[in-house]
C-alpha cells in the first residue's frame, strides 16, 4: 500500500464508495483526502444516523451523497448485495471510482472488497498508530490514508491466462474480446498494458486476413502506445520487452509485404505457406491446402515478374501483359491474339 497525507485536498473527480460503522474518524479522514465529487455510504440500520457527523467532522456538510443499507451487517451475502447495489449507483456518476472499506463489519468490508474485485475500482483503507501494542485501536489524529492494489489486479490471472492461450493458438480475435474486459475492469495502470495488447491482437488478426497494409497500422499503433505508456508499466515493461522486440521485426516484415512493388514475391508466398502452417496446427486443413495452392501460384507470379518486369498493368492489376507474344505457341497466337 502506498501512503498518503490526510490533508484536504482540492475538489477532484473522485466517485468515493465506502461501509460506515465503527469510530467515525477514519471515515472522516477518507473523505477530506479524497474529497470526493459524491459519496455512497453503505450502511446498517444503527450506522445510517452517523452520517451528518461524519460529514460535519470532514468539513463536507453539503457533499451530495447517498445511503444504501444492508440488513444484516454481520450476513456476508447481505452486504454483499448492498456494496454491488451501492458501487452500481456509483457506476452511474462520471469520476474516478475508489472503495473504502474502513468502516462498518469485517464482513461489509469483505464484501466490498469482493464486489470491486470485477470493477474499476480502487482500494482505499484508514490505518493508523493502535493502542494496546498495536493491536487495539487506531489512536485518533494518526490516521493515515492507504491506496491498495486494484482487487481485479490481483485476481484476474484466469483471465490472463485466456488471453496468453487464445493468443498463442492465433485466435486472436477472441484474444481481442479479452483485453477489452481486461482494460475496462482493471486498474489505469494495468489497463494501459491491455489496451497495448488489444492494438496487437488485432494487428495479428488483420495480418491472418492477409491485410498487411492494415495489420502494420495497428501493430506500430500498439508499440507507439507501450512506448507512450512505458514509465507507467511497472513490471510489466520488462516482462514485455521480448513481445515487443518480436512485433518490431513483423512491422519490419509488414513493410516488405505491404510494398506495391512486393504484390507478386517469394515474401508473400513465405507467408502464404506460414499461414498455411498456422491453420493446420488448429486442424484446418481445408484452408491450409487452399493457403498452399496461392502459394504455389503466387511463385509462379514471382518468378514470372522477376524475368519480364514488375511493372504491373493498371487495369487488370497483373504483369502477364508484358508477357513476349513470340513465347507463345503459333497456334496460341493465332486464337488469342490474331492481329498480333
Amino acid at each position: 500500500m502506498t501512503r498518503e497525507d490526510s490533508t484536504p485536498q482540492p475538489a477532484h473527480a473522485t466517485i468515493l464508495v465506502m461501509t460506515v460503522g465503527g469510530s467515525p474518524e477514519g471515515q472522516a479522514v477518507s473523505l477530506r483526502a479524497h474529497c470526493p465529487r459524491q459519496a455512497f455510504f453503505i450502511v446498517s440500520k444503527k450506522s445510517r444516523d452517523n452520517i451528518k457527523a461524519i460529514l460535519e467532522q470532514a468539513g463536507l456538510p453539503s457533499l451530495p451523497h447517498e445511503l444504501v443499507l444492508t440488513d444484516d451487517p454481520s450476513d456476508l451475502a447481505r452486504c454483499f448485495e448492498a456494496c454491488n447495489r451501492a458501487l452500481d449507483m456509483a457506476e452511474g456518476v462520471s469520476g474516478d471510482l475508489i472503495a473504502d472499506p474502513t468502516g462498518g463489519t469485517k464482513l461489509m468490508s469483505a464484501a466490498l472488497a469482493l464486489a470491486c474485485a470485477d470493477r474499476g475500482a480502487t482500494m482505499s483503507y484508514v490505518s493508523g498508530e493502535r493502542d494496546k501494542g498495536g493491536l487495539g485501536t487506531v489512536q485518533s489524529g494518526t490516521e493515515t490514508v492507504l491506496h491498495s492494489a486494484h482487487p481485479f489486479d490481483l485476481i484476474a490471472r484466469a483471465a490472463k491466462q485466456r488471453l496468453v492461450t487464445e493468443f498463442n493458438a492465433y485466435r486472436f480475435e477472441s484474444a481481442a474480446l479479452i483485453c477489452r474486459d481486461l482494460k475496462r475492469q482493471s486498474s489505469a495502470r494495468t489497463g494501459h498494458v491491455f489496451g497495448g495488447l488489444l492494438k496487437l491482437c488485432e494487428g495479428y488478426a488483420e495480418w491472418e486476413r492477409f491485410n498487411h497494409h492494415v495489420a502494420r497500422q495497428k501493430l506500430a499503433s500498439g508499440l507507439n502506445h507501450f512506448e507512450r505508456y512505458q514509465t507507467d508499466l511497472g513490471a510489466h515493461g520488462e516482462r514485455l520487452r521480448p513481445l515487443l522486440a518480436s512485433v518490431r521485426e513483423n512491422v519490419a516484415y509488414l513493410d516488405t509485404l505491404s510494398s506495391p512493388s512486393h504484390l507478386y514475391s517469394l515474401d508473400r508466398a513465405v507467408d502464404l505457406c506460414a499461414n498455411a502452417h498456422r491453420r493446420i496446427e488448429e486442424d484446418k486443413y481445408d484452408d491450409a491446402v487452399a493457403r498452399l495452392y496461392r502459394a504455389l501460384e503466387m511463385i509462379a507470379q514471382a518468378r514470372f515478374v522477376e524475368r519480364f518486369g514488375d511493372q504491373l498493368d493498371t487495369e487488370t492489376h497483373s504483369p502477364t501483359s508484358r508477357f513476349p507474344l513470340r513465347l507463345f505457341s503459333e497456334t496460341t497466337r493465332k486464337r488469342f491474339f490474331p492481329d498480333k
